[in-house]
């Protein structure tokens, strides 16, 4: 997915703005940190790292290269790779991110940009205090005078856009920052060397019916969004601290024993886009990409694909599935 999700890995956000285009402030980037709040511990990493070695995907003399990338990354990183350089020197097609097409309708866009600017909002204009179990609202409060005692517009949003935005706030407090895209960067090496880039495009069919299926999220999941989310913070951030220094040296057995836990906070708020319409959108993300990479492996000699290194792993990972096309999988 795409669109912002490449930038900010948010799943809710990001099917959000497949539906409106980008609309919404709230992301899980780099936050002004306020000097008089509490030292949080910081990831240390820094300077030009390589990242991961690259997974292929091979059909006789044809190879796709897989770049997996994790989010957040340490800030201080610097990201070059040699060997994804000398991949896309010698490449036909880089494979990156689906888009979302929506079409350029003014008053459908118009109609997009208000539910949008509603959705954030909590429906009922009411405040996370008053919705909020006041056990759970306190838990929230103290996190967020940690993390980002200046956001108190955070107190008037739905409770998985606060929980969200917390989310962010911690990310960046903590020496992380999800805006360091990678596959911005790979893009650019591609069209320096005049390397066709693939990005799959979903044309989104309804999106007023999409955005109004996120505007009826069931309160008590948003809830249960928000309670995880703090629950998380309240513990410790060294599991995701450890996945960014893994992924920046290029550690691919830490990658591999550690559960993934880039999107946590997301993927904890997942169950809330199961809409049918969300959902369907969501099949087609995953489904039009990895049918564009197998057709490169095809017609292409070398492809480079870049693509969440959370989709990865398991019976119902990318990697399962290129196996299970009958493709010899070559792990770094």
């Amino acid at each position: 997915m795409n669109a912002p999700v490449a930038s900010t890995r948010a799943a809710l956000l990001a099917m959000v703005a497949c539906v409106a285009s980008n609309l919404f402030a709230t992301r899980l980037a780099t936050a002004a940190v306020d000097q008089h709040v509490d030292a949080v511990e910081e990831v240390t990493i820094s300077g030009e790292r390589a990242g991961p070695g690259l997974w292929k995907i091979r059909k006789g003399d044809h190879t796709l290269y897989l770049l997996g990338t994790v989010t957040p990354l340490p800030k201080k990183l610097v990201w070059r790779s040699r060997e994804v350089e000398h991949v896309l020197d010698r490449s036909q097609a880089l494979v990156t991110g689906a888009r979302a097409s929506i079409g350029v309708n003014p008053i459908l866009w118009a109609r997009l940009i208000w539910n949008a600017r509603k959705l954030v909002k909590d429906p009922g204009k009411s405040t996370l205090g008053a919705t909020l179990p006041p056990d759970l609202f306190a838990r929230y409060e103290a996190l967020r005078l940690k993390y980002a005692p200046d956001k108190t517009e955070q107190l008037t949003r739905r409770p998985v856009f606060a929980a969200l935005g917390l989310w962010g706030e911690a990310i960046s407090r903590s020496g992380l920052s999800s805006g360091t895209d990678v596959r911005a960067t790979v893009n650019k090496l591609a069209r320096a060397r005049n390397v066709k880039i693939i990005e799959p495009k979903i044309k989104v069919d309804d999106p007023l019916g999409a955005v109004n299926e996120l505007m009826n999220m069931p309160p008590e999941a948003e809830v249960a969004c928000l309670r995880t989310v703090v629950d998380r913070l309240e513990g410790d951030l060294s599991a995701m601290r450890a996945q960014a220094d893994a992924w920046a040296v290029g550690d691919v057995e830490a990658l591999r024993k550690q559960r993934m836990v880039d999107q946590v906070a997301e993927e904890a708020c997942l169950a809330i886009i199961n809409g049918p319409k969300l959902s369907e959108l969501r099949r087609r993300f995953e489904t039009e990409w990895f049918e564009a990479a197998v057709r490169s492996l095809e017609n292409n000699s070398s492809t480079l694909a870049v693509t969440p290194m959370i989709q990865f792993f398991g019976p119902q990972g990318l990697l399962a599935k290129f196996a299970a096309r009958g493709y010899e999988v070559v792990e770094p």
